[in-house]
């Protein structure tokens, strides 16, 4: 994963995503730290985000404090749930907790149905949406549905 990183910012990549946890579901905090180590060292501005394994921490508020400490940028969430619609009251409580400290960046099921309840629901300032469908068998971003996601969530 460091060799990984490394390249990728070799290539012109402004940030990393990444999440290492225990088997016990707790934040790998010796891998983590290396990683953001290893991007930092690379680029100091290097952006991090810590993905949605933070939904399978045992204790995700005592995890946030983890990662805020180990100098991610970012923790990508469905608030524990399966889609972050379904997370709305705990990503709104991360989010209370982040305080600033860090971007909670909800993410899992955002549609533009539910994009703009999502981020007003939670006091969250941005989101994540794989915006997907389906060509040539292959899944790819679809420009139409991020830009109906951009104008239900700024009109």
């Amino acid at each position: 994963m460091e060799k990984e990183i490394g390249s990728a910012l070799e290539e012109g990549a402004d940030g990393i995503v990444t999440g290492c946890l225990t088997p016990e579901g707790n934040v790998d905090v010796a891998a983590t730290e290396r990683l953001v180590r290893t991007a930092k060292e690379r680029n100091a501005r290097t952006r991090i985000t810590f993905h949605r394994a933070f939904d399978r921490c045992r204790d995700p508020f005592a995890a946030l404090e983890q990662i805020v400490r180990l100098g991610c940028d970012r923790i990508l969430t469905s608030g524990g749930k399966p889609t972050a619609e379904d997370g709305i009251p705990e990503l709104r409580a991360l989010q209370e907790q982040a305080e600033g400290r860090i971007i909670i960046l909800p993410g899992g099921g955002v549609t533009p149905l539910n994009a703009a309840k999502i981020l007003s629901a939670t006091g969250c300032r941005e989101i994540h949406a794989s915006a997907s469908c389906s060509m040539d068998g292959k899944k790819v971003t679809s420009t139409e549905k991020v830009a109906e996601i951009l104008q239900e969530i700024c009109g």
